[in-house]
C-alpha cells in the first residue's frame, strides 16, 4: 500500500513538473506573438501548480507591462525579487515600471545601521540563507574534527582557530536568518491596481481623503480591519485603502 501511495505521488509529480514545462513554453510562445492576454493565463496555470517559480512571474510583469497595466507588472516583479532577490533583470525591469509610474515618494532616510543590516539580510531570503548555515556548519564540524582527532600541533592551531571562527560565523548568519524571518512577517508589502485610490483618514468611505495613490505605487501594509487595510508610504504617510484597489506582494 505504501509503495503505491508512493508511486501515485511520483507520478504526479512528474506530471505536474511536465504540465509546468508546457504551460512556461505555450506562455513564453504566445508572449514572442504578442498574445500577451493569452500568455497571462498560461503562466497563471504553472502558478496553480509552483508558487515558487521566480521566472514564471518576471514573465507576467513583463506581460501585464506590455498591456500596460503597471500595478500588476509591479506587482509580479516585487513577488520575482522575493523569491529571488538577487534576480538583475527583476530588479530592472521594477526599476523602469517604477519610473513610469505617477507618484514620486520620496523615503524618509534610514539610519546607516538599519540599513546596512538589511541590505545584509535581504542578499538571499530565508532558503538562501539556511544553505549558507548548513554549509558553514558542515565546516565547522569538519574543522572540530580535525582539532579533536589531529596529532600535530599545527594542525591542531589550524583548526582550532578555523572551528572558533565557524562557530562566529555561524551564530552571526543564524541571527541573519533570525532578521530575515523578522523582516518578511513585518515587511508585508502592497501595491495598487486601480487607475486611482483615495486613501483615507479612517477605515471608511465618508471618512476625508488622506492622499491620493495611483497604479504601481507601493506601499507597506500595517493593519486590516474588514476590507479596509492600513498602509504607510515611504515618506511615512499612513492612510486606509479598500482591499479591492491593491494587491499583496
Amino acid at each position: 500500500m505504501k509503495k503505491l501511495l508512493l508511486l501515485i505521488i511520483l507520478f504526479s509529480s512528474i506530471l505536474d513538473a511536465q504540465n509546468e514545462t508546457n504551460f512556461f513554453n505555450e506562455g513564453n510562445k504566445l508572449f514572442k506573438e504578442k498574445q500577451f492576454n493569452k500568455a497571462i493565463e498560461k503562466y497563471g496555470e504553472i502558478l496553480k501548480l509552483n508558487k515558487g517559480n521566480a521566472t514564471v512571474y518576471y514573465n507576467l510583469g513583463n506581460s501585464y507591462f506590455r498591456i500596460g497595466q503597471l500595478g500588476y507588472s509591479v506587482l509580479f516583479y516585487e513577488k520575482a525579487l522575493k523569491i529571488d532577490p538577487n534576480f538583475e533583470d527583476a530588479e530592472f525591469n521594477l526599476a523602469v515600471v517604477k519610473a513610469r509610474t505617477i507618484d514620486k515618494i520620496n523615503p524618509i532616510p534610514k539610519l546607516f545601521l538599519f540599513e546596512w543590516w538589511e541590505g545584509i539580510i535581504n542578499i538571499f531570503d530565508v532558503n538562501g540563507w539556511l544553505i549558507v548555515l548548513s554549509v558553514l556548519f558542515a565546516l565547522f564540524l569538519i574543522a572540530l574534527f580535525n582539532y579533536l582527532r589531529g596529532r600535530r600541533i599545527e594542525t591542531q592551531k589550524i583548526s582550532f582557530f578555523s572551528s572558533s571562527l565557524l562557530f562566529a560565523l555561524l551564530i552571526f548568519f543564524g541571527l541573519v536568518v533570525v532578521g530575515r524571518i523578522n523582516f518578511n512577517e513585518r515587511n508585508i508589502r502592497g501595491v495598487v491596481v486601480v487607475n486611482m485610490v483615495s486613501a483615507k483618514y479612517a477605515p471608511d468611505e465618508k471618512s476625508s481623503d488622506a492622499f491620493i495613490l495611483h497604479e504601481g505605487a507601493d506601499f507597506k501594509i500595517e493593519d486590516k480591519i474588514d476590507n479596509w487595510y492600513k498602509i504607510r508610504l515611504t515618506d511615512g504617510k499612513i492612510g486606509w485603502i479598500e482591499r479591492k484597489a491593491l494587491e499583496v506582494i
